[in-house]
Parts: C-alpha cells; structure tokens; sequence
C-alpha cells in the first residue's frame, strides 16, 4: 500500500502549483472532483494543493502531467521525503543525548532510562511529547481503510487525540486481533490494549492526534458523539461499491447480530440464519439499507432502528458478497 507520507514531494515556486492544477481542470474541461478521481484521492485533499496549503507527491505530479499533457514549471525542487527522515532522526538523537546523557543502542538499558527519567523528570515536564503531534501513514483510499472506517462508525468513537474502538473482552477476541492487524496494516502504528476492570469491554486505543485530523479532514469523519451528530457513510466510499461493501461489513461485523430462527410448526421444527444490523442513527441506517439494495439483497426496516436480512436467500447472499471478518458470527451459524 502506498504510504502518502513517505513519498517524494514537489516543492513548487509560490503561485506555480495553484497555476499548474487551474490548467489540468481548464485543459482537462473537468470538475475537481473528478480530476480528484483519477489521481485516486479526496477532492478536498486537491483543494488543499490548490490553495498550496500542502506540497504534491511526485507521482500525482507525474500523472497528471502525462495525462493531460501539460508540462511541469522548470524551477521546481522534488524532496526525498525518506531522506528528510532519516535527518530528522539524527537530529533526534541530538536532542535524546540533550535529554538523557546518552544514547544506548540496547533496549533492556533503553527501556531502563526512559522510566528512570520519565518518573523522576518527564512525568512532571509541561515541556514532553504527551499532547503534541506524532508522525502517522495516511494511507490512500482503499477497502481496507473503508471497513476501518465501518469498524469506527459501528463501535468505535474519536476524540481530539485518539480514536478507540470497543470490543466484547471474550466475545470478539478474535475479532480484536483482526481489529489490530488491520490497523497496524493501514497505519504502522501500535494498538494500545486495555482491559476495563469493570465492565465487560476491551478498548482498542489508536493515540495519534495526525491520525485524527486525516479522518475528520479528508476522510469525512466527525469528533465527538455519532448519534447526536447522526453520522454517515463518507461519501468518497458510497461512491465506490468495493468500498461500499467493505464498510458494511465492518458496520455489521461490529453493530450487528447474527442468529439463527427456530420455531416450530405442526409439530415440524423450522430453522433459519438471520443478520440484524442496529444504529441510532438514521443516516447510517438508510445507507446500510441501500448499499445492500443496489447489492440485490433484500432487507427491511423494524421499529426505528434495524434492518432485517431475514430470508435464507438474503443471508446467503451477504455472507458471500460482504462476507465477515468476526469469528463470532460465523460460529453462530455453523453450531
């Protein structure tokens, strides 16, 4: 997967880089949001290299370059993103010596002065990194990145500095080993666990304030209470069916239920699989519904806040387009 953050970068004279984009759209006849397509990214991402806010990738750069046959301004300085990390590591081991004496290359002794200066300095320091920005892989749209996003969107929530996703402790063990996986995949960065002592949740803690800002700045997430703000599907994955079905099954894997029917009749007794997904709020709800619609898969609305997949031909057919990740539910069906 591509790592946007550890790409070559274009640094343009001032004015250049909003010159060059205005001749792709006017040479292009296109609007932004498509021209946002074929280079594969959010369009408010575009906007953002528009008002030269950030620097362009190399390869957006290139592509749209050859694509639309427009030459790239001569005076213009590609940075080697890798490079200008491996400096600003250097200069991090400047700033560790600074700080600690020394800088040793062996862990048990790392680990040993790190909690030596943490409880007798860095705990009381206004001055740490607690609070500041830490670097994070902002990875391109993807399926794995939209069943993240259904995963968030069904159990999960995002604060200021962290996005957490709770899961059954036994229950969804299993699924909280896929939950981290897919996490470490999209992000390269490490899960923190925690076991609450009184209830019956496991939080998946993801700390990175960057990690935040890409979700509610470019992949159309929302801080703070889902039902009060009656969150949606990020439109950058309804418009993609991939994506779309992806999402679903990291809402349903999360927010939904999967039993079995058993009644009997005449004496006859009947079994049947059924999914039942939950949300609070109506949009998510709606979505969920039509994505399996445009899916060919018939479901139906009960009470207020569920949808029904309630025929054999209906699960079957889910469980092998949207299919699941969650242990949990495919047991259910298979004892």
């Amino acid at each position: 997967m591509k790592k946007i953050n550890r790409e070559s970068r274009v640094l343009f004279s001032f004015g250049d880089q909003k010159r060059f984009l205005e001749t792709v759209k006017e040479k292009s006849n296109m609007k932004w949001e498509t021209i946002a397509n074929v280079i594969n990214i959010h369009d408010r991402t575009l906007r953002d290299w528009r008002n030269e806010k950030y620097t362009m990738p190399l390869s957006a750069v290139k592509k749209l370059s050859q694509t639309f046959s427009i030459s790239v301004p001569k005076k213009i300085i590609v940075k080697n993103w890798g490079s200008h990390l491996s400096e600003a590591g250097k200069k991090g081991g400047i700033i560790r010596y600074k700080k600690y004496g020394h800088v040793t290359l062996n862990e048990k002794e790392r680990k040993k002065a790190w909690e030596k200066w943490w409880n007798e300095k860095g705990r009381f320091s206004k001055n740490t990194v607690i609070g500041k920005a830490l670097p994070v892989t902002k990875p391109d749209y993807s399926e794995s990145l939209a069943e993240f996003i259904g995963v968030v969107l069904g159990d999960g929530s995002i604060s200021k500095n962290q996005i957490v996703i709770y899961l059954h402790k036994d229950d969804d063990r299993e699924y909280g080993k896929f939950v981290s996986s897919l996490t470490k995949e999209l992000f390269k960065i490490p899960v923190g666990i925690y076991q609450h002592k009184t209830s019956n949740n496991t939080n998946y803690i993801i700390s990175r304030i960057g990690l935040v800002n890409y979700f509610t700045e470019h992949l159309g997430m929302s801080i703070g209470n889902k039902v009060k703000q009656q969150v949606d599907i990020p439109v950058w994955i309804k418009c993609n069916p991939k994506y779309a079905r992806a999402c679903v099954r990291g809402l349903i894997d999360t927010d939904g239920c999967f039993f079995i029917h058993q009644y009997n009749v005449g004496g006859k007794k009947y079994s049947y699989n059924k999914i039942l997904y939950t949300s609070r709020s109506k949009p998510l709800l709606n979505s969920v519904f039509e994505i399996l619609k445009s899916n060919k898969i018939k479901g139906r609305f009960s009470k207020k806040d569920n949808v029904w997949l309630d025929s054999k031909e209906s699960v079957e057919k889910y469980l092998r387009l949207f299919g699941t990740n969650n242990p949990k539910h495919l047991n259910k069906f298979q004892n």
